[in-house]
């Protein structure tokens, strides 16, 4: 039983060195990144969502650009959550998404988050979180006037 122990036990002491080599990047090891969203069946107005109820809003892609001149950055994931429910993920660029708001979904606002990977040429592997709002109407009267756009930018939390 002793050695079984030793078997089992020994590998995990010798791990435990490891993690104290591992550490949190500093924020200048954080990539500088900005993110969007390219859409189709809904309206952006005034970077709100609207989607009429019984559609699909489709993300067609999750964009990148990094900040920092002459370097690259890419996303390797997205993963798709409304309201907190996570729909989905998608691993092959341009990492777009559909999303059915059928015809017994909740009129009115709702919760959407891109959860992407970022890897940045020089920098540590980032989280990012989109955060956007989208507004389900019963009909495309319902939604209002104002600056309209396929393409919408996000305030993205880096981690």
């Amino acid at each position: 039983m002793k050695k079984i122990l030793k078997l089992l036990v020994l590998p995990l002491l010798a791990c435990l060195p490891m993690t104290v080599f591992v550490s949190c990047g500093d924020d200048d090891d954080t990539p500088d990144v900005d993110l969007s969203i390219s859409i189709e069946d809904a309206t952006v107005v005034d970077d709100v969502i609207y989607v009429v109820k019984g559609e699909t809003l489709e993300i067609t892609a999750v964009n990148i650009k990094n900040n920092e001149p002459g370097k690259k950055a890419l996303i390797t994931s997205a993963t798709y959550f409304v309201d907190g429910v996570r729909l989905g993920t998608n691993i092959i660029p341009p990492y777009g998404f559909e999303i059915p708001f059928k015809r017994d979904a909740a009129v009115g606002g709702h919760a959407m988050q891109i959860v992407c990977d970022i890897a940045a040429e020089g920098k540590a592997l980032g989280i990012a979180v989109l955060n956007y709002d989208v507004v389900v109407v019963e009909d495309a009267s319902d939604i209002p006037s104002g600056k309209i756009s396929t393409t919408i930018g996000s305030t993205a939390k880096l981690q």
